[in-house]
């Protein structure tokens, strides 16, 4: 199975502006709320352009799965976060990756999962399995790694914070569901 896409939109942005220039030189920020409701919010609607392309293979055998993906974007203005303490931790530039490797098999009453992936600079990594240990109650472990400089504008995984960086941890979970 092969999957290849591409996208190019308007995104909402903070911009700093050259007021000598009337010239835009990067944006601070993406707005993802998506509402317009004064002029400071109107003022950052569609303001840069992002282009996206990439693509997916997976292989499937029997009951193991086994795939990579990619993703390459462009901003037509650099990305430069704010100086904050946080900040070393974001992307920064006109264009980022992604690429990752992911698995999943079944074995018996088990389940195994895993992926890890790479923007260049750190790599993330997630692996775990559920088991069926009697047909009312599943155990599930769950170990995940983020490194420090791992970012990336559409990362979404498992986690504690809503960065996806910079950490480190272990998911220990029962459930139980009666008949």
């Amino acid at each position: 199975e092969r999957t290849v896409f591409g996208s190019r939109k308007k995104l909402d942005a903070n911009l700093l502006t050259d007021t000598a220039q009337d010239k835009s030189l990067a944006f601070t920020s993406l707005l993802l709320s998506g509402y317009h409701r004064n002029l400071s919010e109107l003022a950052d609607r569609a303001t840069i352009t992002e282009t996206l392309g990439g693509g997916a293979v997976n292989y499937t055998l029997r009951n193991f799965k086994i795939g990579f993906t990619a993703v390459y974007g462009t901003y037509d203005a650099p990305y430069q976060a704010r100086r904050q303490l946080y900040s070393s931790l974001v992307l920064h530039g006109n264009s980022f990756y992604n690429a990752g490797i992911n698995y999943s098999f079944n074995w018996k009453n088990a389940y195994f999962f895993g992926e890890a992936a790479s923007n260049g600079s750190d790599w993330a990594g997630i692996s775990g399995f559920i088991a069926s240990l009697d047909p009312a109650l599943d155990a599930t472990i769950l170990y995940r790694h983020y490194g420090q400089n791992y970012s990336g504008p559409y990362v979404n995984a498992f986690g504690e914070s809503s960065k996806n960086s910079d950490e480190q941890g272990t998911y220990l979970a029962l459930s139980y569901h009666p008949s």
